[in-house]
């Protein structure tokens, strides 16, 4: 039950997201393994390859960075799609997020 409420409180952030300004801000970040993926409230950029993702992502790795798309999370399943330009698609746990301050 627990688990329920947090995906739940996760969800009713990202879904402030929508009702929020259009401009472009980053609101969540996941640190892994040498990787930071930022979550932007902006809109993905990558139209011509992908429709179903709407926000902009961006992968930082080694000085890099790869630009990509992102939805909130479905309640039930608890993960955040993402695509990236280099066709790399996955979900992540929503839990690996935190909000950035200010967002």
């Amino acid at each position: 039950m627990l688990i329920l409420d947090w995906r739940i409180w996760i969800v009713a952030l990202v879904g402030l997201l929508y009702t929020a300004s259009s401009q472009a801000e980053a609101v969540f970040q996941a640190n892994v393994e040498g990787v930071r993926i930022v979550l932007h409230k902006d809109k993905c950029a990558l139209t011509d390859q992908i429709t179903n993702l709407p926000f902009k992502a961006e992968w930082h790795e080694n000085g890099k960075v790869l630009q990509g798309c992102w939805k909130p999370p479905h309640p039930e399943v608890g993960t955040v799609d993402l695509y990236f330009a280099d066709k790399t698609s996955f979900g992540m746990p929503a839990g690996l997020f935190k909000k950035l301050i200010g967002a």
